[in-house]
This record gives structure tokens, C-alpha cells and sequence, in this order.
């Protein structure tokens, strides 16, 4: 992950008596570019004494980011006051600022990815929900402030992901084998509650089902032999995982 930021120092107040900071920066990680300009704070009455205090802040920020792949950070002095601003740039899509954070219309670069690293996605702050009114599917990424957006962004970083697992089967075929369930919850679905099902088979290899109404649900830690068809190959938790459905358990 790349930042790039430029301290403002500018004037601000009713009679512009205040040398002000601002700080500008892009973040850069992959597909990934957050530019953001913001108010910090009034630094002083004085312009000499606006300058010490900036450039003490620049030597503490030089050392709070030298682990990053590239940081810079150069200082700037303007007689006028900086314009607060915020964007994002991911998966070649517009981004439309709102009070809470980003909203788009995902497109097949998105979906890709999202089908991929769906858990990682989910933890940087991306989410996906369906306008009721439009009847069509968006992607929302909440706001944040400029650390915890450089925290978030380094995990979509390729090199921070590790997948492990392998994928069972091919798409549509019939399983059946004994596995342990390893987890068993459930969520609020469109028509109702649903039961999710983890399940890990004797070669370690992790399979998901999940089902509405009143089917048998296999007891957590205990082994029960499973029968179900392969809907879709995905990863959950940087895990491999087989989806199966019309599944059986015995």
C-alpha cells in the first residue's frame, strides 16, 4: 500500500487570523485509490510558530507509516482556506459520497471479486444490499476516518490474503460422505429465518448448506453422514468452501 499526503498550512478564521492545518492524502492499494483532504487543526496565531509545529508533525507521521510499501509527506502554505473533500475509486466504478459513507452500482469486476473474497470485503467495510424501491442490487462502504481507511484498504492487499482449503466435487454433482459440523447459526432471511451450516469433512476440507423450515439440523461437533448436491464452489474466511444444497443429513 502506497500514501501520498501534503500538509496545508492555510488561513482560516472570520479575519483569516488563524494558520490552519489540513492534510491531504491519496491512498493507493491495487484497484484501490481513497483521496481525502481534511480539517486537523488550528495550529497557531503565528506563522512561525504554525511552521515548527507542522513540521513536527510531518517527522512523526514519517515514522508512524515506514512500514508502508511507499509514503510521502511534503508541506504546503496557502493564503486560502483548503476544500474538504472525499472520494473513492474501486473496481472501475463512481462512487457517490454520502452522509454515512460511499454507495454504487456494483459491476461483474465487483461481483468477481466479492465472490472471491467475500469475508475480506466484507471486513475492509464494502457491503452489499438491494434498494427495495429499485429492486436492484448496491454496494455501500461506510466512511471513515483516513487511519482506519489505510488499516482497511491494506487488507485487500493480495499479498495479505492466504487461502487455504480445497474445493470438492464439480458443479452439480452428488456428495455423500460423513462430515462434523463445525458450525450451526442462523440469519433473517427474504421469506424467513434460515439455518447455516459448516461442515468439515475427514480430509479438512470445508462444505456450507443452507436451508429454511423445519429439516433436520446435525448437531454441532458430532459427525453425521451428508448427502447434497454441489451448488457453487466460494471462499469464507480465506477458506476454500463447497456449497451444497438439497442436503440430507443422516
Amino acid at each position: 500500500m502506497k500514501i501520498f499526503e501534503t500538509l496545508y498550512v492555510c488561513r482560516t478564521g472570520k479575519t483569516e487570523q488563524f494558520y490552519t492545518l489540513y492534510i491531504e492524502r491519496v491512498i493507493v492499494n491495487g484497484c484501490f485509490t481513497n483521496n481525502v483532504c481534511s480539517f486537523i487543526q488550528n495550529l497557531s496565531l503565528d506563522l512561525n510558530d504554525a511552521k515548527k509545529k507542522s513540521e513536527l508533525i510531518k517527522k512523526e507521521r514519517l515514522l508512524n507509516f515506514k512500514h508502508l510499501e511507499a509514503y510521502s509527506c511534503n508541506i504546503e502554505f496557502s493564503e486560502s482556506k483548503r476544500k474538504e473533500y472525499c472520494t473513492l475509486k474501486s473496481f472501475n466504478l463512481e462512487w457517490k459520497k454520502t452522509a454515512k459513507g460511499f454507495i454504487t452500482d456494483p459491476n461483474s469486476e465487483f461481483w468477481d471479486s466479492w465472490r472471491e473474497k467475500k469475508d475480506i470485503l466484507k471486513e475492509a467495510g464494502f457491503r452489499v444490499f438491494k434498494d427495495e424501491r429499485l429492486k436492484i442490487f448496491k454496494v455501500f462502504f461506510y466512511n471513515c476516518s483516513n487511519e482506519e481507511m489505510a488499516k482497511k484498504l491494506e487488507l485487500l492487499n493480495p499479498e495479505n490474503i492466504t487461502i487455504s482449503g480445497n474445493y470438492v466435487g464439480e458443479l452439480n454433482e452428488k456428495i455423500s460422505k460423513p462430515m462434523v459440523c463445525s458450525m450451526v447459526y442462523e440469519r433473517e432471511g427474504y421469506y424467513g429465518p434460515k439455518k447455516h451450516i459448516i461442515l468439515i469433512d475427514k480430509q479438512g476440507n470445508q462444505f456450507k448448506t443452507v436451508y429454511s423450515g423445519k429439516k433436520q439440523t446435525p448437531e454441532k461437533d458430532k459427525e453425521c453422514f451428508i448427502t447434497g448436491t454441489v451448488k457453487d464452489h466460494t471462499v469464507l474466511n480465506s477458506i476454500k468452501t463447497t456449497i451444497l444444497t438439497r442436503c440430507s443429513f443422516k
